[in-house]
């Protein structure tokens, strides 16, 4: 990649960043009206379970990097310094906080932010590093993809259910940029490092993707390399690039109620 090119997409990432922030930036936090931080009983840690919805936020057999990746609106591999214990199912927590008001999903992330600060003290500070990434690029094969059209019924299926967005009212997606798939991409624990759209694409696009999300790939399914090129006409290239991340300076187990 070109001096310039390089500096074109730095930008851009940041700039994405920046925007996130400053939107969240100019809502109000909602204040917490009640809390209940307990760590998640042994008998009911099978559940699994996060919502908001109306004042309230709960949360149930969930790690807490899981929550700290919802509220951030971050993929696992753009947040650096979580302790081991934070993706333990076995230091889950249950968490139920009401509001003072009704709260949509934005201010609902940003709720649970504080809560974080307040109760397990966490504290953060953003940055740039230089880190290993993989590159979504066009591959030898050909573009697979369909690309949207209006009245689109066919959508995005990935595994075989339909895709949906990180706001559950959205409903499902009609369709996904190759940027959105990076994003995607970047949250699949097997992958372990950030997903950069490089295809050069802008389009909206329909596909159905079936890979193994098995380590050990007992079902003898695609890989998540093999399928992106056999079925959408994409790979994953390995390189370095600047990435914005979340760096978390302090977190601690939280106390008793």
């Amino acid at each position: 990649m070109s001096s310039q090119r390089r500096w074109i997409f730095v930008a851009g990432v940041l700039a994405a960043f920046a925007q996130r922030i400053a939107v969240q930036a100019q809502m109000p936090t909602p204040e917490i009206d009640v809390v209940s931080v307990k760590p998640t009983p042994a008998e009911s840690a099978r559940i699994f379970r996060r919502e908001c919805k109306g004042d309230r936020f709960s949360a149930a057999g969930m790690p807490l990097s899981f929550i700290i990746q919802w509220s951030y609106q971050l993929t696992a591999a753009r947040i650096v310094g979580l302790p081991e214990w934070t993706t333990d199912r076995a230091t889950a927590y249950n968490i139920d906080a009401k509001a003072t008001g009704p709260m949509t999903e934005a201010q609902c992330r940003l709720l649970v932010q504080s809560l974080l600060q307040t109760r397990f003290e966490m504290k953060t500070h953003r940055e740039e590093r230089e880190m290993k990434v993989y590159a979504l690029t066009l591959s030898k094969k050909g573009l697979k993809l369909r690309e949207a059209v209006p009245g689109n019924k066919e959508g995005v299926t990935i595994n075989g259910a339909p895709y949906r967005s990180a706001t559950p009212s959205e409903g499902p997606a009609v369709g996904l940029t190759t940027a959105k798939l990076a994003d995607y991409l970047s949250g699949i624990p097997v992958i372990g490092a950030p997903v950069v759209d490089r295809t050069g694409l802008s389009a909206t696009y329909t596909f159905d993707l079936t890979f193994s999300i098995d380590e050990d790939n007992e079902a003898n399914e695609a890989s998540i390399w093999a399928a992106l090129e056999e079925q959408l006409g994409l790979k994953l290239v390995p390189t370095k690039a600047p990435v914005a991340v979340l760096v978390v300076d302090h977190i601690q187990k939280a106390g008793p109620n």
